[in-house]
């Protein structure tokens, strides 16, 4: 069976990216409220301290997540989509905050330092169809890579963020995941068959949660 390469998607692809790259926003993404919880949205601890900022490598842009495990999860995130969707600068990622107004309780996700947004202004809360098909596929398979742990924001039923990325798993699992990171290596090509089922079941699972 011959291989599915990134030429090949692209070309099964091409007529329906016409369509997917204007974005709409529901007029209820501008609510704000704060977050009175103990924790944010993911079960992980609202905090200040053990927070570390982390520069994105191949990039100029820094983020500022808890450190250890989720910073090497998060950072991988940051790193292949700076290479292989959109190039991140300085400012280009939201990171850690203090500031507990949140529009969705998504964004609860920043006070624990367990989430990032990318590329805030261009992919803002509520907004759908900011990246092409091939986009998302290399997308659903950076979450791949991460085993299960990091939730893409795009796949909130309710209010979706296209930029945003969270923790999604207890901290045992987060540590098992980042040394499957640690022992990858070089960025995989997302177009192979195996990866893209792979990335296709984890879609599957995290959308019906």
């Amino acid at each position: 069976m011959a291989q599915l390469g990134r030429r090949g998607f692209l070309a099964g692809v091409g007529a329906a990216a016409l369509v997917v790259g204007v974005g709409t926003v529901p007029a209820a993404a501008g609510a704000t409220d704060r977050w009175g919880a103990r924790n944010s949205a993911n079960g992980w601890p609202i905090r200040s301290k053990g927070i570390t900022e982390v520069r994105v490598e191949g990039s100029a842009a820094v983020m500022t997540v808890l450190g250890g495990d989720v910073a090497a999860l998060l950072g991988h995130v940051a790193r292949r989509f700076h290479y292989e969707i959109a190039e991140l600068g300085p400012g280009d990622i939201q990171g850690h905050t203090a500031d507990r107004r949140v529009a969705a309780p998504l964004e609860s996700n920043y006070l624990s330092g367990t989430a990032i947004a990318l590329l805030p202004t261009r992919f803002p809360l509520g907004a759908t169809g900011g990246l092409f098909p091939h986009e998302i596929a290399v997308l659903r398979d950076i979450l791949a890579d991460c085993s299960a742990t990091i939730r893409w924001g795009g796949d909130d039923p309710v209010t979706p963020k296209e930029g945003h990325f969270e923790l999604d798993a207890t901290p045992a699992a987060a540590a098992k995941a980042a040394r499957t990171l640690a022992a990858a290596g070089a960025i995989p090509d997302p177009f192979v068959p195996t990866r893209r089922s792979r990335a296709l079941a984890l879609e599957r699972h995290q959308r019906r949660r």
